[in-house]
């Protein structure tokens, strides 16, 4: 049956949560490999109960405990990254396998990797993907090592580690990497490391990135997601996409990934779907008609960071509110919705609203604070204090 496929991962004990997700996703889509779990802190029982798990999909989980100190001296990454990232360059060392992917935790797999297993690597080092940001360096996030050809240099891990004490190091292991191998690397696809994250930051200043989202929205369907800015989507909030496709791999339960079966869904089926876009935080009746509009969904955004007030409405299962929000983002949820709620106070973005409305969807709006639309736009205007009639439109209207 062959050797099994070697992965890598690296993470502390915190992110644990984040590491059982990325191994859920690996082993739904692949059989048969071997994980390695770079860690200083991760108890033995986390070990344990995971390969009573994989031992079913013939498949494991190795402990790779590193002495911590070995980075002491370090460059400090940034704040959202682990000194434990370091670890990575150990690779050729401590894995035996000739060929080995590495994965950061933060990423998912959502389609089978297996053709990276019997690529022709030639004489090239490593696999990575070119960076959608910086022209002339390779993202570190997912990188297949070729063991053999590294094991050549027996001073290559001691010769890195070394490097990694410098100072000024910008991103931590992967500018060490990007040092020993920038030139001589093969190039993957961006499928094999869709970064995902950096959208809002790319909208505020494109220049920045020229571009970005032409290669991101070209890109074929991705088969490994990787969630690499802060914008993480297991925080309360996240603004970039695929937000909801972390979250089906964390709710997969075992049995569903044995049998492959189908990812669990995040949402009960809805009739509608309401859209509104703000800069306020103060709202005409939302409470009201998400409780009485219990089978439809409130989608809220903002471009800008939000107030407690407003992420108070997420007590309602059906209410979801989004800070910071990216424009292709807004650009999704826009297209995904049946009506626009003008139901915010203060600034309107009436550009969004007839965008939105331009191809027949109703905008409903409190007659306090209706935008000032074009005639071509279907809007609804009622009584501030008749949010029941707004109510019955919509059920009427489906």
């Amino acid at each position: 049956m062959g050797t099994k496929k070697a992965i890598v991962l690296s993470g502390d004990n915190h992110y644990t949560a984040q590491i059982t997700t990325t191994i859920k996703s690996i082993v739904y889509h692949l059989r048969r490999v071997k994980i390695y779990l770079i860690n200083s802190d991760i108890p033995q029982e986390y070990f344990f109960n995971l390969n009573l798990r994989l031992k079913q999909l013939d498949s494991e989980l190795v402990d790779l405990k590193i002495n911590p100190e070995l980075f002491s001296n370090a460059e400090s990454p940034k704040a959202h990254i682990s000194k434990i990232t370091y670890g990575r360059l150990m690779i050729p060392q401590l894995v035996t396998e000739d060929r080995a992917l590495y994965i950061d935790s933060d990423a998912i797999v959502d389609q089978s990797i297996s053709e990276l297993w019997t690529m022709d690597l030639g004489d090239y080092p490593i696999a990575a993907v070119h960076d959608v940001f910086l022209a002339d360096i390779f993202n570190a996030g997912i990188i297949l090592f070729n063991n053999k050809k590294l094991r050549e240099d027996p001073d290559l891990v001691d010769n890195m580690l070394a490097a990694a004490q410098q100072k000024g190091i910008l991103d931590a292991d992967q500018t060490v990497l990007n040092q020993f191998f920038n030139h001589q690397y093969l190039e993957l696809g961006l499928e094999y490391n869709y970064v995902i994250g950096y959208d809002r930051d790319v909208s505020l200043a494109p220049r920045n990135a020229p571009g970005y989202f032409e290669k991101m929205l070209n890109c074929p369907q991705p088969k490994i997601i990787h969630y690499a800015s802060p914008d993480k989507p297991w925080n309360l909030q996240s603004a970039g996409r695929m937000r909801e496709k972390w979250w089906q791999y964390h709710n997969l339960d075992w049995v569903t990934i044995t049998q492959h079966g189908q990812l669990p869904q995040l949402t009960k089926p809805v009739k509608g779907k309401f859209f509104t876009l703000t800069a306020s935080d103060s709202m005409i009746h939302l409470a009201k008609l998400a409780q009485a509009l219990p089978d439809y969904e409130f989608h809220v955004a903002a471009f800008s960071l939000v107030s407690p007030t407003l992420l108070n409405y997420m007590r309602f299962h059906n209410v979801h509110v989004y800070a910071s929000i990216s424009k292709p983002r807004v650009e999704e949820l826009m297209h995904d919705c049946t009506a626009y709620l003008d139901i915010n106070r203060e600034t309107k973005y009436q550009d969004w609203i007839e965008r939105f409305a331009k191809n027949g969807r109703p905008v409903y709006s409190f007659a306090s604070d209706a935008a000032a639309l074009s005639d071509q736009v279907h809007q609804e205007i009622f009584a501030d204090d008749d949010y029941q009639k707004m109510v019955q439109r919509i059920q009427k209207n489906g």
